[in-house]
């Protein structure tokens, strides 16, 4: 199964905003659960003041854009974990590959300044 391009669309103009949120896809990106705190972790070395109900709003918001089957929860007593579904993970990697590039070559253009 495949992201719809609509779907691929969206998440590329909702992470070319936000490297909090391109941050916590690379850590998913490896395919194994992590905690909301890992994520957490990840997104507060590109934004400092996000907070851990900030990953939340995140991850919400990348489901709601995507689709509820892109990202898989699982609540423990006190964590939830994440991970990018198996069967969208080499799309996903794929989209933050081209995000990368783009970045670098929006940086390399500003080199001249």
């Amino acid at each position: 199964m495949m992201l719809s391009e609509d779907a691929v669309k969206k998440i590329r103009e909702l992470l070319m905003k936000d490297d909090a949120k391109i941050a916590m896809l690379e850590v998913l990106s490896d395919g194994d659960w992590h905690s909301t705190v890992d994520l957490w972790r990840a997104a507060r070395n590109v934004r400092k003041f996000m907070g851990i109900v900030g990953v939340g709003v995140a991850l919400q918001q990348i489901q709601n854009i995507a689709g509820n089957e892109l990202l898989q929860k699982k609540t423990g007593m006190e964590t939830a974990e994440w991970r990018i579904n198996p069967q969208f993970l080499e799309d996903l990697k794929g989209l933050l590959d081209e995000l990368k590039e783009e970045k670098k070559k929006r940086v390399k253009g500003l080199d001249f300044i």
